[in-house]
Parts: structure tokens; C-alpha cells; sequence
């Protein structure tokens, strides 16, 4: 379910995996092989419906002590819970800076594709995406209780306020300009 809500996620954002970020999966489960990793790929390409991404969304199966030893870096909680014969872990995407410094874990089990654009744009720290795009990730913050990224009000009203006194000081040198080329034409005449 996790990797669905991804999937939707990345659809809906126009950045490319492989371009401007990379996507790992890798399984917890042992008994997993590489060839369900493999299919497990082509459905979700296939599902993304971009071209050329094949290397930008890798699939990784390993031995148990693998997994758990990349799980407990990124502090991804596990169990195998025996009755169910399942393993039980929070629904949560872990985003790293290319560093593979932890910035942002995104929890749930659908993501918003602002959340998602808003969290590869802070893990990248500027490298990818637009100057509107920094603008927006400067007024927002990531809120773990909302579940998602939210307006920072104080920081909207500092760049109206930048904005403001930006057009107002345009306002004015037109003016400005204005008198001075009427006043030098007053005066030539």
C-alpha cells in the first residue's frame, strides 16, 4: 500500500525519477527474490507511465541482516509478526539528501504530491526545481501531526512584506524618473 501511494505521488509531480531525484525499495523480507523485485518494478513503471526511468526507481532484496542493518540506520521499526505471517512496520517513506543524510520522513499511506515535490526540494537543497519553488518551501514547514507540509505564517507575511515595499520602491523610482525627465524637459525647453 505504501509503494502504491508513492506511485500516485510521483505520478502527479513533473519531476523525473533518475533526473532530478532516485527512489530506492528495498525489502525487509527475506524470503523475497530478486525476480519479485524485478516484477514488483515493471508494474510500478509501468503504472508511473514516464519515459526513461527505468534506472531512477531501483528495487533491492537482501538477507535479513541486511535489511535490518539499513533499517535500523534510517530508523525504520520492524517485527514478523508469526500468526499473520507478516511483517508489521509503519507506513512511512524515508527521504534522504544525496549525502544520504535523513531530511524528511513522510508518513502515511497516500502522499500528497505537493508534500512529496516540497520534501525531494529540502532534501536537495535547492539543486532541483525553480525559484518559486524555493519561495514555497520557504513559507512552508513540515508538520508531523498535520501529516504533511504547512503555511509558516510569520515567513508569508515576510515576503508579502519584501513583496510590498519591492513594488512600492518601483512605484516610487518610476516616479521618481518621471519628475526628473519632466523637469530636465521643462528646463532644456
Amino acid at each position: 500500500m505504501v509503494l502504491n501511494g508513492v506511485s500516485d505521488a510521483v505520478k502527479a509531480v513533473d519531476w523525473l525519477p533518475g533526473k532530478e531525484f532516485q527512489m530506492l525499495t528495498i525489502s525487509i523480507d527475506p524470503s523475497e527474490t530478486p525476480e519479485l523485485a524485478a516484477g514488483k518494478k515493471a508494474r510500478y513503471l509501468d503504472n508511473l507511465g514516464k519515459k526513461g526511468i527505468e534506472n531512477g526507481w531501483r528495487f533491492f532484496v537482501g538477507t535479513e541482516s541486511q535489511s535490518k542493518a539499513l533499517a535500523d540506520a534510517v530508523g525504520f521499526k520492524y517485527y514478523y509478526d508469526a500468526e499473520k505471517k507478516m511483517y508489521a512496520h509503519p507506513a512511512v517513506v524515508t527521504i534522504l539528501t544525496e549525502e544520504g543524510k535523513i531530511s524528511r520522513y513522510l508518513y502515511g499511506l497516500e502522499y500528497k504530491p505537493q508534500d512529496l515535490r516540497l520534501a525531494l526540494l529540502e532534501a536537495s537543497q535547492g539543486k532541483i526545481g525553480n525559484t518559486i519553488d524555493r519561495l514555497i518551501l520557504y513559507c512552508y514547514h513540515y508538520d508531523p501531526s498535520a501529516k504533511g507540509y504547512v503555511a509558516m505564517a510569520g515567513r508569508v507575511m515576510r515576503l508579502g512584506g519584501a513583496l510590498t515595499l519591492i513594488i512600492l520602491a518601483a512605484i516610487v523610482g518610476t516616479l521618481w524618473g518621471r519628475e526628473r525627465l519632466r523637469r530636465s524637459a521643462a528646463r532644456n525647453v
